[in-house]
């Protein structure tokens, strides 16, 4: 095993690295003057330090925190703004739907309104973990699809709170946990750049919200729930991204040939054993 890193660490390529990376890196800090040709070191929880090159310049990210995250960018912690990582992720928005059911074999997604509406995998083979569950979801759109949404199930309070945020309807006299976040961002003088859905580990979806001062290039990520990064970007009008992978397995679309008297049947059982959420 050493003989085989030791082969990496010579080679010293951004796409040999990033395997050895994503799965052993503790910590690693891109300096903002960093561009092509430049050498960072990693350091591994198994193995010596490894010498990442860069390939291209563009925006640095600086990130800490154990991660045990698959290659495809989806940790976030290689610099953003290169091609190959910004190709994984599709942006996407929230919508005012506010919950899940499963019914039958078949799902619904309840609407703000309480209209339901059927929906169904994009890749039924692969996505049937929603089957199991009726709880509160958050519902992000792809904006290059006209009809695809990502479900992730999430605490009732998170899902009242992002429909709050949506309508513009958070008057109090104290704020709330995510008002709270956005002001503490805003008073350290950073703002939030972007939010990604990064991947799923079984059930768990994980997220990093990236930070960064107005005007720099450098950015901090933070791994976060997506409850916590889709609420705090939409009141701080940050873009959301969803890696593609998680989007080819677990959306959904609408199914249009839904009957009034399916829908009917779903409202009945919703109201008689919605259960609460987890």
């Amino acid at each position: 095993m050493e003989a085989s890193l030791n082969e990496l660490t010579q080679k010293s390529t951004l796409a040999l690295c990033e395997s050895i990376y994503a799965r052993y890196c503790l910590f690693v800090s891109l300096p903002r003057s960093s561009v092509r040709g430049s050498v960072v070191k990693l350091t591994s929880r198994m193995f010596p330090p490894v010498l990442l090159k860069l390939r291209s310049g563009g925006s640095d990210v600086r990130c800490s925190g154990l991660r045990d995250t698959n290659s495809n960018g989806s940790s976030g912690n290689l610099p953003f703004g290169g091609d190959a990582e910004d190709s994984d992720y599709l942006e996407a928005q929230a919508v005012e739907a506010v919950s899940l059911l499963p019914l039958h074999g078949h799902l619904f997604m309840t609407l703000a309104n309480g209209k339901e509406v059927e929906i169904d995998h994009i890749s039924p083979p692969k996505g049937r973990l929603l089957y199991r569950s009726r709880n509160p979801t958050i519902f992000l759109k792809v904006l290059c699809e006209s009809d695809i949404l990502l479900p992730i199930i999430v605490g009732d309070m998170a899902v009242k709170m992002l429909m709050k945020a949506l309508r513009g309807d958070e008057f109090s006299v104290r704020p709330n946990q995510y008002q709270l976040m956005r002001n503490l961002v805003d008073a350290l003088c950073y703002e939030v750049r972007m939010v990604r859905v990064t991947q799923r580990i079984g059930d768990t979806y994980l997220a990093c919200i990236y930070l960064a001062k107005p005007g720099d290039k450098e950015m901090v990520c933070v791994d976060a729930r997506p409850s916590d990064a889709v609420n705090l970007a939409v009141r701080c009008k940050a873009p959301i991204y969803v890696n593609k992978e998680i989007i080819f397995n677990d959306a959904v679309r609408p199914v249009y040939r839904t009957t009034q008297a399916t829908i009917g049947k779903a409202r009945k059982y919703r109201s008689s054993s919605f259960a609460p959420a987890l």
